[in-house]
Order: structure tokens, then C-alpha cells, then sequence
């Protein structure tokens, strides 16, 4: 299943983006921390974050681009999920560093 992220935002001070994946007013957490998982960061060109697959449900981050094919690659992470009342997933945050990784966009480094 491939769900479109709505909005994206970046806490360099926390080493965190989180992925949203409701719209405005939504977007924001809110503190509604339902668990952590491991999810698997898939890192395209110069550290651009592409996706993030969780156990079979892929967030689409940014477009695939030819140079990304070569030279992508994935890394595992723990992410920690973010729910409304009824139990769905509404956001996603996942780390800008982590061991073996940076990711240099979405997160303003680039």
C-alpha cells in the first residue's frame, strides 16, 4: 500500500522529521504517541529521503529519480507512530541520523 504524504516537518533541534499523513489542522502530532517500530528508510542520491516502508505500508517522501536506482539504498530505523482515537496512523517520526545514515532532504541540510 503506497499512502501520499501531505506535509512534512523538520525539528533539527530534536533529530527528528515527521511525516503527516492527515491534512491541516491534523498534521501536528498532538502527543498521541501509540508506539515504536523499526521501519526501513529507503535513502536515494546525496542522502534524499525517498520513502519509509512500515512492515508493508510505503510513505512516498519524494519521487524517484534515474541517479536513485544506482545508487539507492535502505536502512533500518526506529520510528516512533503517531494515532488518532480510532488507532489509524496520522504521522511518523523518524530520525534524521542514525547510525550509518544522515538524511540531508527533507531535513534542510541540503
Amino acid at each position: 500500500m503506497d499512502d501520499a504524504v501531505r506535509a512534512i516537518t523538520v525539528d533539527l533541534k530534536r533529530n527528528r522529521i515527521t511525516l503527516h499523513l492527515q491534512n491541516a489542522p491534523e498534521v501536528h502530532p498532538g502527543g498521541r504517541v501509540s508506539a515504536s517500530a523499526i521501519a526501513t528508510l529507503d535513502m536515494g542520491t546525496g542522502g534524499r529521503l525517498l520513502g519509509v516502508d512500515l512492515d508493508g505500508r510505503y510513505l512516498t517522501v519524494s519521487e524517484t529519480e534515474s541517479a536513485d536506482i544506482a545508487l539507492a539504498r535502505s536502512i533500518d530505523a526506529s520510528v516512533t507512530l503517531y494515532s488518532d482515537d480510532e488507532g489509524a496512523v496520522t504521522a511518523v517520526d523518524v530520525p534524521c541520523r542514525g547510525n550509518g545514515y544522515e538524511i540531508t532532504y527533507p531535513s534542510g541540510n541540503r
